[in-house]
């Protein structure tokens, strides 16, 4: 049985486990049986030898295929588990970026719209002009009650489709980033379009940070991190040029997967990362600019 062969199986059998996991909402578990059936059947075992070797174990049977078994069962426990790894992956990538952006442009102001109680403001101390975090009311005062900020650190309790937001902020004419994470996926189109609007329209040279969530995964899949809320995943976008017909104002300058932070936070996506399903259903921070 060549190599080859078993590459390919193993990448349908990923794909498998991953379509029962979000479309049919299957436990992660009998979705790994299921792939794994198909595994073992593939690979020349039979159905009721691939039952009995995945109810006793591997062994000697399933030495050959033993490690693509095993890559599924950590891809079942990961697509099952990673609810807070997509927070912290989104983190890793999102912070590089916003260093990377602020070493090449110095003097900016950085607008965090639904900043929650997000930190980034302290991880990128003295690296920008003024940082402004935006969110509701009821939001920033928690956010006072744990992280009491002064300048050159703001906050405002507005929303970001609240126009006025924009005079709370100390803007002559710098260079201005805006960061916008977690929030799309929960909004319509017509709001993506006020917020960009708003942010057109106030700023002369302005680069937007956005995450971006896939149509499927907001059709498909209900988050952890949400269950038990009345929050729901209301929007979605493909890609950095869907999103760009939507805001025709700005150019699309880059586009990354948070497939990327986790190859950092789980090494196994360095393989995992490079299988189309898994990079299209990824969520994406897009970087747009405004045309000038």
């Amino acid at each position: 049985m060549s190599g080859v062969f078993l590459v390919v199986n193993l990448m349908i059998a990923i794909a498998i486990m991953i379509v029962l996991i979000l479309v049919p909402k299957f436990n992660p578990a009998l979705s790994l049986v299921i792939a794994s059936i198909y595994m073992g059947v593939t690979c020349g075992l039979g159905f009721v030898n691939s039952i009995e070797t995945i109810g006793t174990g591997f062994g000697n049977m399933m030495a050959g295929i033993g490690l693509p078994i095993g890559f599924g069962v950590i891809l079942g426990q990961l697509m099952s588990d990673t609810g807070a790894a997509k927070v912290i992956a989104r983190t890793i990538v999102l912070d590089r970026m916003v260093e990377q952006y602020l070493e090449k442009n110095a003097n900016t102001i950085v607008i965090n719209i639904a900043c929650g109680l997000d930190t980034r403001c302290y991880r990128m101390k003295e690296k920008y002009l003024r940082w402004y975090n935006v969110d509701l009311p009821e939001t920033m005062k928690i956010r006072r009650q744990f992280l009491p900020e002064t300048g050159p650190i703001y906050q405002i309790a507005k929303s970001a489709m609240d126009d006025s937001y924009v005079d709370d902020i100390d803007y002559h004419g710098e260079n201005v980033l805006v960061i916008m994470e977690g929030l799309t996926m929960y909004l319509c189109e017509k709001d993506i379009r006020k917020i960009f609007s708003i942010i057109e329209k106030s700023f002369q040279k302005v680069t937007v940070m956005v995450e971006t969530m896939s149509p499927f995964v907001v059709k498909h899949v209900k988050e952890k991190s949400i269950e038990g809320s009345n929050a729901k995943f209301t929007w979605g976008v493909k890609n950095g040029t869907e999103l760009q017909k939507i805001v025709p104002n700005f150019s699309i300058l880059q586009e990354v997967s948070l497939v990327e932070g986790m190859k950092e936070l789980m090494p196994i996506y360095h393989v995992i990362g490079k299988i189309p399903i898994v990079r299209n259903i990824s969520n994406k921070i897009i970087v747009l600019e405004k045309r000038g």
